[in-house]
């Protein structure tokens, strides 16, 4: 068997990459962002924009199934037509292609950001709430998906929409690095009181899920969230990373109105100097809204995560604390070693947003 993995140099593409080959699986990495050299890359890589001139035929040729993972994603700096040229255009091409060589196995990365937020769980089958730019595009992705499969009904599709996901070796652009950055720094300010669930997704839990799919091939588009369960509060989530970092809980909160003009501010300044500054009001509102979904679906499958919320997020604050605690590194570009205890491939030091390969 081989496995196309596109967006194969981003932050889940690296994950995915190591997974597949420990697991003797043929894989070919497509992305247009070059690998690491000497980082453990895809025994075969392809390094190419998925909507450039050159057909991708001849590469799906040489593929059994699909792991589609490239796209833009990022909550500063890209525009609405970024987004459908990555998320959506880019998936229409690659599914005209594997149309024409025959290839019906899907895994694609979708979001539960399609279903919008709330304090109640949504389930895969309540209506589309997309609320960002980004999630429309997903939403519009996740439709071609399902006319592909109309029209080619030996085709096999496992949509998998994930919240926000985190893990040892976050992303620098990583919104639990941030936190556990500032909690540990002290520049944490609680805006709200941090009650709302915040629905998140432990990257090793969520491979092991795809995986467990990969290995139920049905015809038809299948939908799936993930998440890991039961959902923590922002408090919540916050109280245990401070426990982990031996830091004293935030005691106090700034009421989010507050927090929301003075990002207004920051907000400007982002755009006038086109820097990407840490506390922006799309971030202030991210925080603040409550995400809640339920992946019941996939459990009563009978998948069952081998890592609980709590040992993950102590994973997660162990690796931070180590990472900070080592020496020096001579360039930003060198590589952070993982723990013993490997769930994942090296992840370089800085890793921009995930774009369409």
């Amino acid at each position: 068997m081989s496995v196309l993995v596109t967006g194969s140099s981003g932050y889940i593409g690296k994950w995915f990459i190591d997974r597949l080959c420990r697991a003797g699986v043929s894989v070919i990495g497509l992305d247009r962002q070059q690998p690491d050299a000497g980082r453990g890359g895809p025994p075969r890589f392809v390094h190419r924009d998925l909507l450039d001139d050159e057909p991708l035929e001849h590469v799906l040729e040489q593929v059994d199934e699909i792991i589609h993972l490239a796209a833009a994603k990022d909550d500063w700096g890209l525009s609405r037509d970024e987004y459908f040229r990555d998320n959506l255009l880019a998936t229409e091409r690659l599914i005209s292609s594997a149309r024409n060589v025959g290839v019906r196995k899907w895994t694609f990365y979708s979001s539960v950001g399609v279903l919008g937020s709330g304090l109640l769980a949504r389930p895969e089958g309540a209506d589309y709430r997309p609320e960002t730019a980004y999630a429309e595009s997903k939403v519009a992705a996740e439709k071609a998906f399902f006319e592909y499969a109309h029209s080619a009904p030996d085709a096999c599709v496992n949509i998998v929409r994930p919240s926000a996901v985190f893990s040892p070796n976050n992303p620098e652009n990583n919104n639990l690095y941030r936190l556990i950055e500032a909690l540990g720094s002290g520049r944490f300010v609680m805006v709200g009181a941090g009650a709302d669930p915040k629905a998140v997704s432990y990257l090793p839990n969520l491979i092991d899920a795809t995986l467990f799919l990969q290995r139920r091939w049905e015809p038809g588009v299948h939908t799936y969230n993930y998440i890991e369960e039961p959902v923590w509060s922002t408090r919540q989530l916050v109280d245990t990373i401070c426990d982990e970092l031996s830091r004293p809980r935030p005691k106090l909160h700034v009421p989010s109105f507050f927090a929301a003009g003075v990002s207004g501010g920051l907000d400007l300044l982002a755009s006038l100097t086109g820097k990407d500054i840490p506390v922006t009001s799309a971030r202030i509102r991210k925080f603040c809204t409550p995400t809640n979904f339920s992946s019941a679906k996939l459990r009563q499958l009978g998948f069952v995560p081998a890592v609980s919320m709590e040992e993950a997020v102590r994973e997660t604050v162990a690796f931070h604390r180590s990472d900070r605690a080592a020496p020096p590194r001579r360039s930003r570009s060198s590589s952070r070693s993982m723990p013993a205890a490997d769930r994942g491939p090296v992840i370089p030091v800085r890793q921009h947003s995930e774009r369409a390969a």
